[in-house]
């Protein structure tokens, strides 16, 4: 395994603790969605490449092999 520093180790918690959640609240969302303002609609499908952006951060990590047995048992679990 790479040399991962503690930077880039609180980096890689930071996205899996997001990029979980985010996975995790989507079948609320889909079910709530259609009572939420267009506002709140557009908001939400505005934002989510920024989602699918933090996802390809985490990968090129993953690629890199600086993710620890903890986050590789995550990260399998998100995708």
């Amino acid at each position: 395994m790479a040399q991962v520093t503690q930077a880039v180790s609180q980096d890689i918690e930071k996205l899996l603790d997001l990029l979980v959640w985010q996975w995790e609240r989507l079948p609320e969302v889909e079910s709530e969605i259609d009572t939420w303002d267009l506002m709140e609609r557009l908001n939400f499908i505005e934002e989510w490449p920024l989602e699918e952006d933090r996802l390809m951060h985490l990968k090129r990590y993953v690629d890199d092999g600086l993710l620890n047995l903890s986050q590789r048992n995550r990260f399998a679990a998100l995708e």
